[in-house]
């Protein structure tokens, strides 16, 4: 995937899961109505910082790879499986800090012990939507990314 690809695919994957993930926190942890907009937009930045330097689909498609040809449904599940795994080891912990120690002044220490508190449910309903809106979401940022269709084609 080419880099403005693969830019507006982080992009696009970053406000669907900040909003997704934000609804299954409120939902799990119940909403406090007046944080929700700061907690979406440090779950955005986090996300695009995370998914713009560690290169999460690279990983899942170097896995995948080893186990499915590139363009079949056991591909494109092991990917996403990987990718949302990959992620969501970096972001439990970096939301915590964020939330627990940097906003709420909780020492490091004890919000991390908590950080993956909500790694279940976020990777159940991920999974979820990954499978569910994954491709149309890949689709639509190679459309947005190259009008015309790809270069070289």
């Amino acid at each position: 995937m080419d880099k403005k690809t693969a830019f507006i695919l982080t992009l696009y994957n970053t406000i669907l899961f900040t909003v997704i993930f934000t609804v299954v926190g409120g939902l799990v942890n119940g909403f406090d109505w007046k944080a929700v907009p700061g907690q979406a937009a440090i779950g955005f930045i986090i996300g695009f910082c995370v998914g713009s330097i560690i290169p999460v689909g690279d990983f899942g498609g170097a896995v995948a790879a080893k186990l499915f040809p590139p363009g079949t449904r056991g591909f494109g599940l092991v990917m996403n499986q990987v990718t949302l795994l990959i992620m969501l080891v970096f972001m439990c912990p970096l939301m915590t800090i964020a939330f627990g120690s940097i906003l709420g002044g909780a020492p490091i220490m004890a919000g991390l012990s908590a950080s993956f508190n909500l790694f279940i449910p976020f990777y159940i309903v991920g999974s979820i939507v990954l499978e569910l809106v994954g491709s149309k979401v890949t689709a639509l940022a190679i459309k947005t990314a190259h009008p015309n269709g790809m270069p070289n084609e």
